[in-house]
């Protein structure tokens, strides 16, 4: 009888923490369920949280003060924290923002989620290292030597991959060549950051208190959100990265016996030459690259011919 008196007493007590629970599970089950029951669902549970919050107010100011109030660590602490309780609270809501078909406000609160969690993980390694945790220290400086490593890797895999792609060296296109390799970069340091994350949260599990806990973990799980998207959809990737490298660099239009041809949704590189390379997005739904030749007194009427390199089908979803 005792213990069911805990138990209830406990429940009571933590009320609010659960619902907080409740309501992130049940808009991310509600994803699976047609409009327009979804959105009345989603509304209802939201309904749901602001009365508990204020019910339980004195709750939600305990669970506040968790996260930003320390014994020590002043302004940097006081600062990781806040970002880790924005973070967290995007983070929470996100999925009610698909519920209720507000894309754009889902867009702003998962890029808020990746902002304030990588402040705070930044700020929570420094208090970290402050606070003499040698093996965090030891980590960073691991991860550091890395880095120059990861970029030659990343490099020659990306330039390798867009020859196969293009059939086009990618160094004669400097400004594709920058953010193409970038990408490939940042992939595998994601790759890198999701263990050494992983590995920091086992390490300092015991001692993190407050907020620390809660960015490690939020970091752990941006890492792996990120990693389990580019290993899945590399192709989304690569067609954002080059629709803008293209569209900042290569030009609209191309010349094949003094005429100057332009198709929709097109790029090309070259110029006044009887060769060129041509990027096109959301042709029928596909992306890829065509190779342009100039054909001169051609007995089809037409000044040049086409042979497609590649050809990669675009999501539905991506816009």
């Amino acid at each position: 009888m005792n213990l069911l008196y805990r138990f209830i007493n406990g429940i009571k007590n933590k009320s609010l923490d659960l619902y907080l629970f409740l309501f992130f599970v049940g808009c991310f089950v509600l994803l699976k369920i047609k409009d327009p029951v979804r959105v009345y669902l989603s509304y209802a549970l939201f309904i749901g949280l602001l009365v508990m919050l204020y019910l339980k107010r004195q709750r939600a100011r305990e669970i506040i003060i968790h996260f930003i109030r320390f014994e020590s660590g002043g302004v940097v602490n006081k600062l990781a924290g806040w970002a880790s309780l924005l973070a967290w609270g995007a983070f929470l809501l996100f999925p009610f923002a698909i519920n209720i078909q507000f894309g754009f406000l889902a867009k702003v609160l998962l890029v808020m989620f990746s902002i304030f969690i990588v402040i705070s993980s930044v700020l929570t390694i420094f208090v970290l290292e402050k606070d003499g945790h040698e093996k965090v220290k030891n980590i960073r400086v691991m991860l550091f030597s890395f880095i120059s490593i990861c970029y030659v890797l990343s490099s020659a895999f990306s330039a390798s991959l867009f020859l196969q792609l293009s059939n086009m060296d990618l160094s004669s296109s400097p400004w594709l060549e920058f953010t193409w390799k970038l990408s490939s970069f940042f992939v595998l340091i994601f790759f890198i950051l999701q263990l050494t994350t992983y590995v920091i949260f086992i390490v300092t599990a015991d001692h993190a208190k407050g907020y620390r806990l809660f960015t490690i973990f939020g970091a752990l799980i941006l890492t792996s959100l990120i990693v389990l998207f580019v290993s899945s959809r590399p192709d989304v990737v690569a067609y954002y990265v080059l629709k803008y490298s293209t569209g900042s660099e290569w030009r609209s239009d191309f010349t094949c016996e003094n005429e100057k041809i332009s198709r929709p949704n097109e790029r090309y590189f070259g110029y006044n030459t009887d060769k060129y390379t041509a990027y096109f997005f959301n042709r029928n739904g596909k992306w890829g690259f065509d190779e342009i030749t100039c054909v001169k007194n051609s007995q089809e009427g037409k000044g040049y011919t086409v042979k497609n390199v590649s050809t990669e089908n675009i999501p539905h979803w991506v816009k």
